[in-house]
């Protein structure tokens, strides 16, 4: 007989947050951990406003149940089932529940985005948000656990452990976010060691959510009832956007403890993409573009040399007419690799092989009209600011005309390992 002794509240600990690492940063709504409220049991919430100046003053906070309708709840900013957030720049706002509930009950919030101006600084507007539930008896706490965030997915990965003579458990709270009825498969792929090749599934699950509705629960229960002794991988595939959480029960001399797992986001995994990077005009205000490679993005909305520097690894430079090149800054480091358009030679650089090469954070890479750089195939590696590295390929130069001088946008192809 399966052991199902499970804390009461465990059930209702599972939750997803559609945002981003913890503390989750990201414009746009956000999909909070599964809230708990009850006798003993309550969540709480710090919020940031990560901006240097900037009011936000149109986000709401609003709770709903599992099956998606409004919960109204006792909080630390009234009881109601929705809230308008005012935070100054850099404030941190601390909301709870209250513990009120008249049984322990469960649900999730959404932090949501009704500001109407959009800003060419990325922290503007942006919540930062961390969660965590507490459990206590009388005045003392008698547990903590945290919630950490997740990007909302279609094709997600979990570890699963179950052991049943440890009173050992994988729990999955999933959350439908796509408005639609949502259809998740689940498949089984046990552990092997040593490692002898692919595996098939061991058993398949498939749930149907309706819009908004949340499920939290451990997996022998209704997804694999009878499954009790089980190590390996929990992959799910949607047919509309999901939040996912996985939670870990085992046994101890003094109780049950508690693990929450970060999925592994399975369409947020590619390293290598191609993207645009634009040469500023001469006219321009500041005459470069800054390239992030960690999150391999271009920041058409830069400013000024002092705009928000940190992210950013190397700046497309307009020189003068015809003069432009690749200068690394924030301490990241580049190193030309020479033209690398003939069978699989850019491929063949390892991350061993880019960890072994002399990288400068001062020499810039020419690419001006008289430059042998500015063709297709040339290639230079990165070790950005944070510490990663990648290797990037020229595979398009697009001429651009404004007031008779000639500008030279980049296509890049990126592959970045971090």
């Amino acid at each position: 007989m399966i052991n199902r002794r499970f804390h009461p509240a465990v059930i209702f600990l599972l939750s997803l947050l559609a945002a981003l690492a913890a503390p989750a940063f990201a414009r746009g709504d956000k999909v909070v951990p599964q809230v708990a409220d009850g006798p003993g049991i309550v969540t709480k919430f710090d919020i940031l406003n990560v901006s240097d100046f900037q009011l936000i003053s149109k986000y709401k906070l609003r709770f709903f149940r599992k099956d998606g309708t409004a919960w109204t709840i006792a909080t630390t900013l009234g009881t109601g089932s929705e809230f308008v957030l005012n935070l100054n720049a850099r404030q941190t706002l601390r909301v709870e529940t209250l513990g009120k509930s008249s049984t322990t009950t469960s649900g999730y919030a959404v932090f949501r985005d009704d500001e109407t101006l959009n800003s060419q600084y990325s922290k503007d507007f942006v919540l930062g948000i961390t969660a965590y539930y507490a459990t206590s008896s009388g005045n003392s706490i008698t547990g903590m656990v945290s919630v950490p965030p997740s990007e909302s997915t279609e094709a997600f990965s979990l570890p699963v452990e179950m052991n049943n003579g440890k009173n050992m458990f994988t729990g999955l709270a999933i959350v439908n976010l796509a408005g639609v009825s949502n259809q998740v498969t689940l498949k089984l792929f046990a552990a092997t060691d040593p490692a002898t090749g692919p595996v098939g599934p061991e058993q398949i699950a498939t749930l149907t959510l309706q819009p908004g509705e949340q499920r939290a629960e451990f997996l022998h229960q209704s997804l694999y009832p009878g499954l009790v002794n089980f190590k390996g991988l929990l992959e799910g595939l949607a047919s509309g956007p999901v939040s996912v959480l996985g939670l870990v029960q085992v046994g101890t001399t003094t109780g049950p403890q508690y693990a929450t797992i970060s999925p592994t986001l399975r369409d947020f995994l590619r390293q290598n993409t191609n993207i645009m990077v634009i040469q500023p005009w001469l006219s321009d205000q500041t005459k470069f573009m800054p390239i992030d490679f960690d999150n391999i993005r271009v920041d058409y909305f830069q400013l000024g040399d002092g705009d928000e520097a940190l992210p950013w690894d190397v700046k497309y430079e307009t020189i003068a007419r015809g003069a432009r090149q690749l200068t690394p800054v924030n301490g990241a480091g580049v190193i030309a690799l020479g033209v690398l358009d003939s069978g699989n030679t850019f491929d063949d650089y390892s991350l061993a092989n880019l960890r072994t090469l002399q990288y400068s954070t001062s020499t810039a890479i020419d690419l001006s009209d008289s430059s042998p750089n500015l063709v297709f195939g040339f290639a230079f590696a990165v070790r950005t600011s944070l510490g990663n590295y990648a290797k990037v390929r020229i595979t398009r130069v697009i001429d651009t005309v404004q007031s008779g001088i000639t500008y030279k946008d980049l296509g890049l192809e990126i592959c970045i390992y971090r």
